[in-house]
């Protein structure tokens, strides 16, 4: 019960103290947590069919501003999307996103 009161506070600090990009890749690194297979590179995929929406939702946000995060993230080479899965190519460079 308090770990779950706890994540629900840490979601609502979030909400109210991070910019997009943080909210954005704490939630990718907390699904990688839950659903992530590592590869033989180190690659992190995400086990889990996710829309863009589903995204948005998810860090209260509008789709289009998920949608412009995430075109920079992999220009960064940070992640990839194929298909609605995410694969997390730098997990470093997302956890510093994530502070």
């Amino acid at each position: 019960m308090s770990l779950r009161l706890r994540r629900t506070d840490e979601l609502l600090s979030d909400d109210a103290f991070c910019n997009l990009s943080t909210r954005l890749s704490k939630r990718i690194l907390d699904l990688a947590e839950r659903y992530g297979q590592t590869s033989e590179e180190g690659h992190i995929r995400i086990n889990m069919r996710l829309r863009q929406q589903d995204l948005a939702d998810m860090v209260g946000a509008t789709r289009e501003s998920v949608n412009k995060m995430l075109k920079t993230y992999k220009l960064k080479s940070l992640l990839s999307v194929q298909r609605g899965y995410i694969t997390i190519l730098d997990e470093g460079g997302l956890r510093l996103r994530a502070r």
